[in-house]
């Protein structure tokens, strides 16, 4: 007979691994339910920001820039920021150009991407970011070379006061939340009025879970 130390250890194997199983599942399908949700709401979203505002043409080209800088910030293709990316340019009517096909530079270089947000006027500049940062939440965080990117953008457009962390957060975790993130929500979180905290307030969401799942996603 097995002693009961030995039984007690394989009950605890067996207790490991259905909750193991248990979190992976759940892992999978919050992440299927992200995808699906990033689908319906990022092209929508998208046609909001740019739809209220006039883009010159260098202004487009920087719109389809910041989805791809928001990519390789990123590290990984999500699904929905390539469906975001193939909108976009089929939205500017790029599809088939030399700027999409063959750029003189490539479409993710951070440093082009700067230099060419510098030169536009101040309401382009506001819809090419509020692209960047839809891109940056449709995988529901923002981590810190995403936050670090933010930072280099307010300096290169002016600002003296660096972005707001917490409201950038809070717009990832309403996507991943499942609450209405729309255009006014990410032109809250990227403007200087501290009368508009929604984004911050959700940014403090972000729970315990969510945490932990980050960590056992690396």
């Amino acid at each position: 007979m097995l002693s009961r130390g030995v039984q007690a250890l394989s009950y605890t194997a067996v207790v490991a691994s259905c909750f193991w199983d248990i979190l992976v599942c759940r892992m999978i399908m919050e992440q299927v339910t992200l995808i699906a949700t990033g689908i319906a709401v990022s092209p929508e979203v998208f046609n909001e920001i740019v739809a209220k505002t006039y883009l010159r043409k260098s202004a487009e080209i920087v719109c389809v820039r910041a989805i791809a800088v928001a990519m390789g910030t990123q590290g990984q293709m999500m699904p929905t920021m390539e469906l975001l990316l193939r909108h976009a340019i089929q939205y500017f009517g790029l599809a088939g150009s030399e700027q999409i096909i063959a750029p003189p530079t490539p479409l993710d270089s951070v440093p082009c991407f700067l230099s060419d947000l510098g030169k536009l006027e101040p309401e382009e500049q506001e819809a090419v970011m509020c692209v960047l940062l839809l891109t940056q939440i449709l995988d529901g965080c923002l981590e810190k070379p995403e936050l670090v990117l933010w930072s280099r953008v307010y300096k290169q457009i002016g600002r003296e006061q660096g972005p707001d962390e917490l409201a950038l957060r809070g717009c990832a975790c309403a996507l991943r939340t499942q609450q209405d993130v729309d255009a006014q929500l990410l032109r809250m979180a990227l403007d200087e009025d501290d009368s508009n905290d929604r984004p911050s307030q959700l940014g403090l969401g972000d729970s315990l879970w969510f945490k932990a799942r980050k960590l056992l996603l690396k």
